[in-house]
């Protein structure tokens, strides 16, 4: 078994951005969602779907 660490950038909208609001800052979550290229085609976003308290 590894542990695998990854950098990203992320992207929420509406009902799913404002729950993300308020979440304390430093707390532990897990998300779900899909790997979406931008236009300008440099790295990958996660457009989160989901989120469960970890």
């Amino acid at each position: 078994m590894r542990e695998v660490k990854a950098v990203l950038k992320a992207v929420a909208f509406g009902a799913m951005a404002e729950r993300l609001a308020r979440q304390p800052i430093g707390s532990l979550w897990r998300f779900t969602g899909f790997l979406a290229t931008p236009r300008n085609g440099k790295h990958p976003v996660l457009h989160v779907q989901d989120i469960q308290q970890d």
